[in-house]
Formats: structure tokens, sequence, C-alpha cells
């Protein structure tokens, strides 16, 4: 069974400036659960949400979490919308 998870993108806009500027957005993804190894909180969101440099909405307290997923020879890493806690209740619901 796949779990539904909201995640926010990063992209990196004017690629010929020497600092860029980001742009997030946010997007719903399905995840197989038996893949996910690893969350972790994430700091460096929850210092960009302070910063007001996420998209508006967010509360000030709002948490972040990174989830590592491991498809075989392969991993990436989403962050995920939400707190560890409630991010490992939704992921262990289904396993």
């Amino acid at each position: 069974m796949l779990v539904k998870i909201t995640t926010i993108n990063e992209e990196l806009l004017n690629f010929n400036s020497a600092h860029g500027h980001k742009k997030y957005t946010l997007s719903i993804i399905y995840v197989n659960p038996i893949h996910v190894v690893a969350l972790k909180e994430d700091l460096q969101y929850v210092e960009l949400n302070v910063k007001k440099q996420l998209p508006e909405g967010f509360d000030k307290n709002q948490k972040f979490t990174r989830v590592i997923i491991n498809y075989g020879s392969m991993g990436e890493e989403i962050v995920a919308i939400g707190d560890i806690k409630g991010i490992a209740s939704i992921i262990n619901e289904v396993k």
C-alpha cells in the first residue's frame, strides 16, 4: 500500500546568476513505505520558513522531515511537510 506525502521541492532559477534564485513548490507524492530507510528533521527548511523564503501559508512553527528512500541501487531524498513523529506515524501505519 502506498502512503500519501506532501513534499516541498526546490527549483533553481536564473542559472546565469552567481547566486541564483530558488523557487519552492508543493507537490503530493505516493511512497511505498517498504522503501523508506530513514527519517530526519530538516532544520534547513525550518530556517527558510522562519525567514519567509518558502511559499506563503506555513505556520512559523512548521516542521519538515527529510525522507530517505531506497530503490535498490538508487536512492532519493525528499522533504516532507510535517514533523518527524507525524511522518513516521503515516509510514508505519501501513507497514
